[in-house]
């Protein structure tokens, strides 16, 4: 998928999304806990592939054993989802996250 669609489903599907109560402290970077972060990530979701959504030029999927790196650098607000879009990691530049899922449609 390119970009614009990946962030285009993510805003689509994003109001449907099933919040968990709790947020999780990781830290900011450069300090962030990218360990216990990435340990979360892959208990959380069951794909290799992840689709990072940053904006709308800035989205892209990614190998989930990347992932270390590509977020290593990011100090903003992001979005990660499984690749089927089923699970959703939102990040927050303040140094929290918090985990959802897709509300199925009955």
């Amino acid at each position: 998928m390119e970009s614009r669609d990946l962030f285009n489903t993510s805003k689509r599907l994003l109001y449907k999304v099933d919040w968990e109560n709790e947020y999780f402290h990781i830290g900011q970077p450069p300090t962030i806990n990218m360990k216990s972060f990435l340990k979360t990530i892959s208990n959380y979701f069951e794909s290799k592939k992840i689709h990072l959504i940053l904006d709308r030029q800035n989205s892209r999927s990614i190998p989930i054993i990347d992932l270390e790196q590509c977020l290593t650098s990011l100090d903003f607000n992001y979005l990660l989802w499984e690749e089927n879009f089923s699970f959703v990691i939102e990040y927050n530049s303040i140094g929290v996250f918090r985990k959802g899922r897709v509300k199925n449609e009955e």
